[in-house]
């Protein structure tokens, strides 16, 4: 089960991330496949539930940009290239995200292995060439490393 929505939410984020895409399909898509995924696993009460979806989606929504780059366009604007940083940062964010599942019996250790977990992948996943191998495979990892928490 938890390979089958593995994937799925490597579509969700690949889809978000695409420029025809909206960005909920990343950010409600993932949180509320990891949900599923965790429902059959843990006791959970309701507000548990709403708070681990909350903190999925808003760290699905950051990525750090604050340690990039600064750059400017041939066209004057400028941007910010994400660094290693950005994308270590954003898998902690991820494995973090599941803080609230500490009422729901997950020991804080396999949260804490989980986040260095996401803050080794995530930026190794980046490496990869290939905007669309990296999302899917981001969205794969993400919902995958669950199993971690129990």
């Amino acid at each position: 089960m938890i390979w089958i929505l593995s994937i799925l939410s490597g579509l969700c984020f690949w889809a978000g991330g695409r420029s025809w895409g909206n960005k909920l399909y990343r950010r409600l898509g993932c949180s509320l496949l990891a949900g599923i995924a965790l429902y059959g696993g843990l006791s959970f009460n309701l507000w548990v539930l709403v708070l681990f979806l909350a903190l999925n989606f808003g760290a699905l929504s950051t990525y750090f940009d604050i340690f990039g780059i600064e750059g400017t366009l041939p066209n004057g604007e400028s941007y910010k290239e994400e660094t290693t940083l950005c994308w270590i940062m954003t898998g902690a964010g991820y494995g973090l995200a599941a803080l609230p599942l500490l009422w729901c019996d997950v020991t804080l250790y396999s949260i804490y292995y989980r986040c260095i977990t996401l803050a080794i992948a995530i930026p190794l996943i980046r490496k990869i060439p290939g905007a669309q191998i990296q999302e899917a495979l981001s969205g794969l990892v993400y919902l995958a490393t669950l199993r971690i928490l129990g």
